[in-house]
């Protein structure tokens, strides 16, 4: 079963966030002599920080559950859930040895000196969603519109609409910005509307009251759950025509700091090919027990339905390869800048390491 080291829903205590205490925690434990890398059974211990066990985790989870590390002679142990920026946080502190998180953390990070690296992009293209209301959804196929559609003429129909996002820093809201800003759209001047709210259950309450004409979403977030409500009618911007400059961003990469790539480089692709191995044991199809075993990790609050159509989609995510290309970083550094007044200057040799990627059979 996946372990966890803290209570997995404790988020700020005395005003530390998750990542600075758990790395206090750690450094408490103090040492008997002993190797703390290696576990009883000889496995390497790997910690990881994530965003928690959610449907869009289900690689991670499975690769956990259905032994895939422990083959590859892994110990894997996950952090408590963390916020995005925590899970950089927790990789610079040692708390952690991987992060699996977007690529705007690692852009971020290295703009302010601070030394993480992609060593892998598992999950792509970023899975943009809008969630309309039923009213807003009719409106817009009255005028023509459907996923069949350019997503330039869908971005160009939200004029004069609000839309509920997450909050003002997320990679969701910054990655709308990005995709805005490739057809000449800015929010402000166009009178689009980017209302940010603190989280999920907000969000689907807004959306659900007719508060927002729809939700600006990721598969998974808040457009899953206004679905799963029946309160809302999702398109999904990356099915539509010419969403080439979407496809570039990578929706999860494979994080760690320097340090790490130094002091224990042998994990790394035991670690993405392990991960690599579990996509494929999903995509190939899991026994009903499985299957089971694993909504129970990632989805067992939700709809079997809303639960395998996410699952379905999750799939598609997955990567053959898990090699991140120089284009994406530029990608990623634009998203990134949406998110800030300043101009981030780093290449893609600063912030990639294929060469564990690059391993994977």
């Amino acid at each position: 079963m996946i372990k966890r080291t803290m209570r997995s829903r404790v988020v700020r205590v005395l005003g530390l966030s998750m990542a600075t205490l758990l790395a206090l925690m750690l450094s408490s434990c103090g040492s008997s002599g002993e190797d703390k890398s290696v576990n009883a059974d000889g496995l390497t211990k790997v910690r990881v920080a994530s965003a928690g066990m959610i449907p869009t985790s289900a690689d991670l989870a499975w690769a956990i559950e259905g032994g895939f590390f422990k083959k590859n002679g892994l110990d894997v142990t996950l952090t408590p859930p963390l916020y995005a920026s925590d899970l950089a946080q927790a990789v610079m502190n040692d708390s952690a040895d991987l992060a699996m998180a977007t690529g705007t953390l690692v852009a971020s990070a290295r703009a302010a000196g601070r030394k993480l690296t992609i060593v892998a992009t598992h999950q792509a293209p970023f899975p943009l969603q809008i969630a309309f209301t039923p009213e807003t959804d009719k409106a817009l196929r009255n005028r023509g519109l459907s996923e069949a559609s350019s997503v330039s003429d869908l971005l160009a129909a939200l004029k004069g609409m609000t839309l509920g996002t997450s909050p003002v820093g997320s990679s969701i809201t910054a990655t709308y910005r990005y995709l805005l800003a490739q057809y000449g759209i800015d929010p402000e001047r166009d009178n689009i509307t980017l209302q940010a709210m603190p989280d999920v259950a907000s969000q689907v309450a807004a959306l659900s009251h007719g508060r927002v004409d729809g939700l600006a979403s990721a598969l998974g977030g808040s457009a899953t759950g206004a679905v799963a409500q029946g309160a809302g009618v999702v398109w999904d911007l990356t099915k539509m025509k010419g969403s080439e400059a979407l496809q570039l961003v990578p929706y999860q990469n494979v994080v760690t700091s320097d340090a790490t790539i130094k002091k224990n480089s042998e994990m790394i692709p035991s670690f993405l090919g392990a991960l690599h191995d579990a996509q494929q044991s999903i995509l190939k199809g899991l026994s009903p027990e499985e299957a089971a075993s694993l909504k129970k990790l990632v989805g067992s609050q939700m709809d079997d339905k809303v639960y395998n159509d996410t699952i379905s989609q999750v799939q598609s995510l997955f990567q053959e390869s898990f090699s991140t290309s120089d284009a994406s970083w530029d990608a990623i550094v634009e998203v990134a800048e949406a998110n800030t007044d300043a101009s981030i200057e780093v290449p893609a040799s600063d912030a990639i390491d294929n060469s564990f990627a690059e391993k994977i059979k």
